[in-house]
């Protein structure tokens, strides 16, 4: 089996420790150049797009800034022309929120070049296209030396929003008749079969169920109100009683105890009602 010796396994750990600390501080400045590039590209474009908003009074306006920047590690040695840019946090406080450099202070990042690129409607006139390319020199001060490019571009904003009078395009007006026929024809079909629908309902209800489940139909049986009388009945009876009253004269005493009055007259109306049925008047 083999045996490092100490002073070998020393040296060992040390190369390995040296080579991870390089590594993480190789990854730790690239980290930081990359977010340097970032906040000068977004401070730009923001600083652009407020300046020439104000200036040619267009919103639509998409500004792409890309700079190539040099750090406070990259640039001793650096014999090209630069711009120190006062607008982007310096390196201590970078990635603070709300971080700002004192007045009159400047930022140690170095803007080696710069390229923009500017999209604007296609129905912007060559006068606002002028003016956004004479502003957008003087606000981020290009240097062609340096390599600075920046570009115009017209873009058709405006074929992407909704208009009434696109409804007017022929493969418009031909979407619109076909959605109006297709509706129509399906109202039509809708009330053609309702027809047939609704003639089947009212012939499954005048179907006659009991017989055709074999019991017996319900108008052979009397109803309830047919044996036994109806308070019109009984209230009609009572009025009747109530006139006779004067008319009636007392007789002699049943056996029973009971007294029958006769009227004096013709026979009552009421005569011809059973006696059960005058068994709750009394």
């Amino acid at each position: 089996m083999f045996r490092m010796k100490p002073l070998t396994a020393g040296i060992v750990a040390v190369a390995l420790t040296f080579f991870a600390s390089a590594a993480a501080y190789a990854q730790t400045e690239t980290g930081n150049a990359y977010t340097y590039k970032i906040a000068v590209e977004r401070h730009l474009e923001a600083r652009l797009y407020k300046v020439l908003k104000e200036v040619t009074k267009v919103e639509d306006l998409v500004i792409i800034v890309s700079a190539e920047v040099t750090t406070p590690d990259e640039k001793q040695g650096s014999g090209k022309r630069a711009l120190l840019l006062p607008g982007v946090p310096t390196r201590e406080r970078l990635g603070v929120e709300g971080a700002t450099t004192t007045e009159g202070a400047q930022s140690s990042v170095i803007v080696q070049s710069l390229k923009l690129t500017v999209l604007v409607d296609s129905s912007t006139s060559q006068t606002t296209i002028d003016t956004i390319h004479d502003v957008a020199l003087s606000a981020l001060d290009f240097d062609p030396d340096r390599g600075d490019r920046i570009e115009i571009r017209k873009v058709d904003y405006l074929s992407h929003r909704f208009k009434w009078g696109v409804l007017m395009l022929p493969q418009n007006l031909i979407i619109i008749i076909l959605g109006i026929v297709g509706s129509v024809f399906l109202a039509a079909a809708a009330l053609f079969f309702m027809n047939p629908f609704r003639s089947l309902a009212v012939s499954i209800k005048d179907i006659d169920w009991p017989t055709v489940r074999g019991t017996p139909a319900h108008n052979d049986l009397m109803p309830l109100s047919r044996t036994m009388p109806s308070e019109d009945y009984y209230r009609e009876a009572r009025t009747m009683t109530t006139r006779l009253q004067p008319h009636m004269q007392p007789r002699a005493p049943l056996p029973g105890g009971s007294v029958l009055s006769r009227a004096t007259t013709s026979p009552a109306p009421a005569s011809c009602l059973k006696k059960r049925r005058l068994r709750t008047w009394r």
